[in-house]
């Protein structure tokens, strides 16, 4: 509500000021008083102000004015597809006119690309064009930076818009963003960068099926487009290696011509090997001059062929005897396996999607880097594939793979029950300063990395010279790992002081450790070698107390590995049984945590459990792998783990209900876990079990993941930074299939893992998206649950497709949108600056079409303070009796300040006073007569007692006669009157006579 300049934000309270006026009017009346009329009707008033105010108060009021500042926000667009010169002239333009703005002109600054950021809010401090850090320059979002600009203005200036773009937006709607703006009173002024690349080949896309057979010919298509008729040739790869697309020319690639747009030239391969076939695509023109952007030439694709079911088996140091039952196994059950030792590994996530099941046989964590342990979990969750886990000494917790990404995966876990009594390890860490870049950071890394790989009943502390304590100390006693919250806290809290010898830290160790009760004891050293070397008395009681010291120099002095420093490192190791490692000479830096993960695995022999065969107990219901198997020969050893809350299935049980055989689901794939071996070691007797091969078979084919079904069709399209994915859908019988339940995962160039959701949206037909702003390539694996026709069950499988990105959609930007930028001028009611020539501070902030903004300031506090001051007037009205004659005497008297008036008042009062008594004299004591009037006397001095009598019923008396009579003794009605009468003549003649002495003060 609007009253002028004051607006009323709650308006709603003033319907109660005449229902509390009408009250405040009813007690006013019908309540009693002993005020006068004019002083009742004034408080009654002063009621109604008081009211009228308070509720007005309420009623929230706001001042309104109109403020004649002007802001303009820069909205610079900092993608790719702009010229970086262009984009600086048009900066430098603005800078320049801002330069010379009033001080009523504010200016800021907001960077639109991938995301929209704010670089300097709008300000009179603001003078230049400065843009920092403007995020991922692969995308435009124009839309996001008229919407932030937008959202930045300040509330008390009239806000303009100035857009500095080439107008191609890659996601979201500028114009939607430029309506909002016109809604809201804001113009959108333009500054056009100019640019046109006439001679241009982009190839925008390589499309191949997702999927085919071992020996099948695909149709590879090139989609390509042209700006002008240009020739140039083409060349293709299949998983690096180069095809002939002309066999009747000498070279590999094809020439082609391509016209003016669209062109979309296919060329058949036949794909002989099994797993994903990755396809890379490049064109090159004939002449250089026919093509501006490079980036844009090349493109790439994934196709998996699938044959028979794969297997790709790890196999650790030594434990080949153990991977041989399982081979034959699976040879006889026509899965193919590949073998490979485990300190090999995969490639990339990529490589293992070839495979349906990764078996790891005894195989140690530390032979497979970080990236490696979670491309194994990822083909597990994201992908839909099996991972196999088999026991033996380097495998499971005694491997390394505590705290792993691949421990996530697993049915079991690998710390050892809390109920479980057993032997401990106990780990002793010497840190050491290291010269190198960033060594203590990598101190820092490795000394967690060992620590993290300690079960928790595992005993761990970190030894480092203290400055403060004046020698080497514990930085973290030794004590059990638990959740390694308290350990990992206090290596982050290390200082790394120049340690002088090993003497006084090794003591150290060597005194806690002897008193630690720990099967297995182990010290890890890292240093650059430099401090002293240790007594050989020293030395030789860790050899006593069989425990040993691994030590590792990194960039030790001297530079080379026989460098004195070296060999002191080295020796220490032999002689107490340890590893000695060398940083960079024979590892390099990035191995420094496996290296530590190796030897912490030092401290959990304990973990095994090694005695007498016994026979493992079936546990839980029949399930699937475990089909017709009622009983397993016996084993005398197993890696000693704890049953996984959750849907773990645990199908074999050992000795004190240790978990032997465990299975479960794991995102879209499973995991099987078995904890003792296949080999002689721990289990003799498996070989020659006439169910072997099938136990193996049935639990490797279990977890596989399920070969992708040929009656579904998987097809993607790309919708600028979405992709959608569509899947035709039939049955065995060639129906259309309906109500299928699909859960998808793509795992993207980043490896994270995204849920896709498909819904169907036609008969057999389901589709869905994701998001695919990023070069590189998407893996997306989809599986299905469907009731089958006939409703005898289920029926489940799967598809798998890749999803290449090759470069980014900003280089697909050949030209300048004019047409969209002088669109959002006109929306907006901007203009065109890069039209208007040079350009000054004037033209930039101009007012033209801008709305003056209101400023409102709140104003219920003074309203609330004039209420107040209103009602404490009129209590003071109710309350306070005021003497009008009183009051005109003191302002008299105020009038009369100065002494003169004063002396001369005084001195006629004093004549008149003796004049009054010469006539007081001349006639006598007995009466005055003062002109026919009544008559007045002072009573005798001597007589004070005596009454004043007026003989008013004496005839003969004359008017004014006065008669001085004593009172009798027994007064009646008559002489009570007259002595009433007498009390207040003497008490005005006491106030006459106070008033007289008053004046002559």
């Amino acid at each position: 509500m609007t009253l002028g300049p004051i607006e009323l934000r709650s308006p709603e309270w003033l319907i109660a000021a005449p229902a509390l006026w009408a009250l405040a009017w009813w007690i006013a009346r019908s309540g009693r008083t002993d005020l006068g009329p004019a002083t009742r009707r004034v408080s009654l008033t002063l009621r109604f102000l008081v009211i009228g105010t308070i509720t007005l108060a309420l009623a929230e009021p706001v001042w309104r004015r109109t403020s004649d500042d002007v802001a303009v926000s820069v909205i610079v667009d900092s993608s790719r597809s702009v010229p970086p010169d262009a984009r600086l002239g048009a900066e430098v333009a603005i800078s320049g006119a801002a330069a010379a703005a009033r001080a009523e002109h504010r200016l800021g600054v907001v960077t639109a690309a991938r995301e929209a950021l704010v670089q300097a809010l709008p300000s009179a401090r603001v003078r230049t064009i400065r843009v920092g850090d403007p995020g991922d320059p692969d995308a435009t979002d124009l839309a996001a930076g008229v919407r932030l600009a937008l959202a930045s203005a300040p509330e008390d200036a009239a806000l303009r818009l100035v857009l500095i773009s080439d107008g191609n937006e890659t996601t979201g709607s500028v114009l939607a963003a430029a309506r909002a703006a016109a809604a809201a009173g804001v113009p959108v002024d333009v500054h056009v960068i100019d640019y046109d690349h006439e001679n241009e080949v982009v190839l925008e896309d390589l499309i191949v099926p997702a999927t085919a057979r071992r020996g099948e010919t695909v149709a590879v298509r090139f989609l390509l487009w042209a700006s002008a008729p240009t020739l140039g040739r083409l060349t293709l790869t299949l998983n690096g290696e180069p095809i002939d697309l002309d066999p009747e020319s000498d070279g590999l690639s094809a020439t082609v011509e391509l016209e003016d747009g669209s062109n979309v030239v296919s060329i058949p391969v036949r794909v002989g090997a099994v797993g994903p076939q990755r396809f890379e695509a490049h064109f090159e023109p004939i002449s250089p001059a026919d093509d501006t952007i490079l980036q844009n030439n090349s493109q790439s694709a994934v196709t998996f062929v699938a044959d028979r079911g794969r297997a790709l088996i790890y196999v650790g140091a030594g434990a080949e005897p153990a991977a041989e039952p399982i081979l034959r196994a699976l040879d006889s059950a026509e899965i193919a396996a590949e073998v490979r030792p485990s300190s090999v590994g995969h490639t990339s996530l990529v490589e293992l999607g070839a495979y349906d099941a990764v078996l790891l046989i005894d195989a140690p964590a530390y032979d497979f880097s970080l990236k490696q342990q979670e491309e194994l979990r990822s083909f597990v969750h994201d992908l839909g594939g099996g991972l196999v886990m088999i026991g033996g000494p380097n495998s499971f917790g005694a491997g390394g793979w505590i705290g792993s990404p691949v421990a996530e995966a697993l049915p079991i876990r690998l710390d050892p029950p809390q109920q479980r009594v057993m032997p401990r390890g106990a780990l002793a860490l010497v840190m050491h300063s290291t010269e190198m870049p960033d060594g203590n950071a990598a101190g820092r890394e490795v000394a967690r990395a060992a620590a993290n790989a300690l079960s928790r009943l595992d005993l761990v502390g970190v030894l480092e010279y203290n400055w403060q304590a004046g020698g080497a100390a514990w930085s973290y006693p030794l004590t059990p790992v638990g959740d390694g919250s308290a350990v990992n806290r206090a290596i982050d809290n290390l200082t790394y002081g120049d340690m002088p010898d090993f003497d006084t830290a090794l003591r150290l160790a060597l005194r806690d450790l002897a008193a630690a009760q720990a099967a297995v004891k182990h010290v890890i050293v890292i240093s650059d070698g430099d401090p002293s070397g240790p007594a050989q008395p020293l030395i030789a009681q860790f050899v006593d107390q069989n425990i040993t010291i691994t030590t590792v120099a990194v960039y030790p002095h001297g530079n080379s590995i026989n460098s004195p420093d070296m060999l002191k490192m080295r020796a220490i190791a032999q002689m107490t049984g340890g590893q000695f490692y060398a940083v960079p000479f024979e590892y390099s830096i990035k191995q420094l945590p496996q290296i530590f993960i190796k030897e912490a695995q030092t401290v959990r022999r304990s973990l095994i459990w090694e005695g007498d065969p016994v026979t493992p107990t079936v546990a839980g219901f029949a399930a699937d792998p475990m089909r017709g198997i009622s009983a397993v020969p016996p084993i005398s050893g197993y890696v000693v783990t704890a049953d996984r809350e959750g849907l773990s299935l645990i199908t074999l049980r050992g000795p004190q209900d240790d978990p032997i055989l465990a299975q479960w689901q794991f995102g879209l794939g499973r995991a099987i876990a078995f904890t003792s071996d296949a080999a002689p070691r721990w289990a003799p007797d498996w070989p020659a079990w006439d169910q072997a091969s099938q136990f193996w078979a049935q639990h490797v084919r279990w977890a596989m993941r399920p070969t992708g079904s040929s009656t579904l069709t998987v097809r993607t399209e790309r919708d600028g930074d979405d992709m959608r994915i569509v899947v035709e859908a039939l049955t065995p019988a060639g129906e259309r299939l309906n109500f299928a339940r699909f859960a998808g995962r793509v795992v993207t160039p980043t490896l994270e893992s995204v849920a896709v959701d498909l819904a169907q949206t036609g008969p057999g037909r389901y589709e869905g998206a994701f998001r695919a702003d990023q070069a590189g390539s998407y893996l997306v694996n989809l599986r299905y649950d469907a009731p089958m026709t006939d409703g005898s069950g289920v029926e489940r499988g799967s598809a798998q497709v890749a999803v290449t990105r090759a470069f980014s959609e900003e280089f697909r930007a050949l030209r300048t949108n004019q047409p969209l930028l002088r669109e959002i001028a006109e929306i907006t009611g901007g203009r065109v600056l890069s039209d208007s020539g040079a350009l000054d501070a004037a033209t930039l902030f101009a007012r033209d079409g801008l709305r003056k903004p209101i400023r409102p300031t709140p104003i219920w506090l003074p309203v609330a303070l004039a209420a107040l001051s209103l009602f404490l007037i009129d209590v003071a009205v109710r309350r306070v009796r005021v003497d009008l004659a009183t009051l005109r005497a003191l302002a008299r008297r105020a009038v009369d300040k100065t002494d003169e008036d004063r002396a001369g008042k005084t001195d006629s009062l004093r004549e008149a006073r003796q004049r009054a008594k010469d006539q007081l004299k001349e006639k006598g004591a007995g009466a005055v007569t003062m002109g026919g009037m009544g008559a007045r006397t002072s009573p005798p001095a001597q007589s004070p007692t005596a009454s004043v009598k007026f003989e008013a019923d004496d005839a003969a008396a004359p008017v004014g006669d006065l008669r001085i009579e004593k009172p009798a003794e027994k007064p009646g009605a008559d002489e009570k009157s007259e002595e009433g009468m007498s009390r207040l003549l003497r008490a005005k003649r006491r106030a006459r006579d106070g008033m007289e002495r008053d004046d002559a003060e």
